[in-house]
């Protein structure tokens, strides 16, 4: 793994949902915010973590796993320890999700014990709808399969989306609804939330949501190893900035044997400090020109 990222969403206060599509954080914004991948204190986080994951932990794949985790809580919680319940509720929906999408042993046609997930994938059930799943054709224990998984995913998808939609796009909503109801004559007085948005609940969210779909599919086995999975959700390098893993691609690695590579080691420092170059000194100095026009954006919509 070469720990690699950008700096990405920031939490911060937003009384007009609307204007925060538009509208970057600012300076004071992210001040506030001290665990910056270009700040003081990062630098001396990253080289502890670097040290001990690689150097004492090395002989340990879960010791490995489990100081990643604490890292990247340590590192979350740097935002805003109040949102570290979010993270946790939503792993720990999706690795209870998973678990009962593929723990359920049945027999197939040859005697053969199979999980839900292997004879679900194992069928061809492209086509099927909930109005036709009983008109499939398909077997009884198959059919108990897809109902059963259908369920978990769609709870996994109402919790993740719902907490998504809430904190993005509450008053978003409530002044559309406003401004519609306003259209035809009615001044409505409708309470917006002082909502502050959780730092990379984005990424989180839909890096939670690809490891149910994928179990769901029966293209990946359920873990029954929670840090692996917690880990696989909290990853801190790419947390807040993406880019939004699938868990085919990187939820595997959490059980691969991991040693130190110089060559790799290298490439990595030198994509960091790249990226630091690009973000600094071309991305930061191009913010002062574009935040004032976004800030202003009436003033300069001729």
């Amino acid at each position: 793994m070469v720990f690699t990222s950008t700096v990405g969403e920031v939490s911060y206060h937003r009384n007009k949902v609307i204007s925060s599509f538009h509208r970057q954080p600012t300076t004071d914004n992210l001040q506030q915010n001290k665990l910056l991948f270009n700040s003081f204190t990062f630098l001396l986080f990253q080289p502890i973590v670097f040290l001990i994951y690689w150097f004492i932990f090395k002989r340990s794949l879960k010791l490995q796993n489990a100081f990643l985790l604490l890292a990247s809580y340590v590192f979350y919680g740097w935002w805003d320890w109040r949102f570290l319940g979010l993270i946790i509720a939503s792993s720990a929906l999706d690795y209870w999700c998973g678990l009962k999408m593929g723990e359920s042993v049945i027999t197939n046609d040859q005697g053969v014990k199979q999980s839900d997930g292997e004879l679900v994938a194992s069928s061809d059930t492209r086509h099927l709808t909930s109005s036709n799943l009983s008109d499939s054709g398909l077997s009884s224990p198959v059919l108990r399969a897809i109902s059963g998984r259908n369920k978990y995913l769609t709870i996994s998808l109402i919790f993740n989306l719902g907490m998504l939609a809430f904190f993005k796009y509450f008053n978003f909503f409530i002044e559309s609804a406003a401004d519609l109801i306003s259209t035809i004559g009615f001044q409505p007085h409708l309470s917006t939330l002082n909502i502050i948005l959780p730092v990379g609940i984005s990424f989180y969210t839909f890096q939670t949501l690809s490891y149910s779909i994928v179990v769901y599919r029966g293209n990946l086995k359920p873990t029954k190893d929670p840090i692996a999975f917690f880990t696989f959700v909290a990853f801190f390098p790419q947390l807040v900035a993406g880019p939004i893993e699938r868990a085919s691609n990187l939820f595997p690695q959490f059980f691969k044997k991991r040693e130190f590579e110089y060559q790799q080691g290298s490439d990595g420092m030198k994509l960091i400090l790249w990226g630091l170059f690009k973000k600094m000194v071309i991305a930061d100095n191009c913010a002062l020109v574009v935040n004032p026009i976004f800030d202003n954006k009436l003033l300069h919509r001729k």
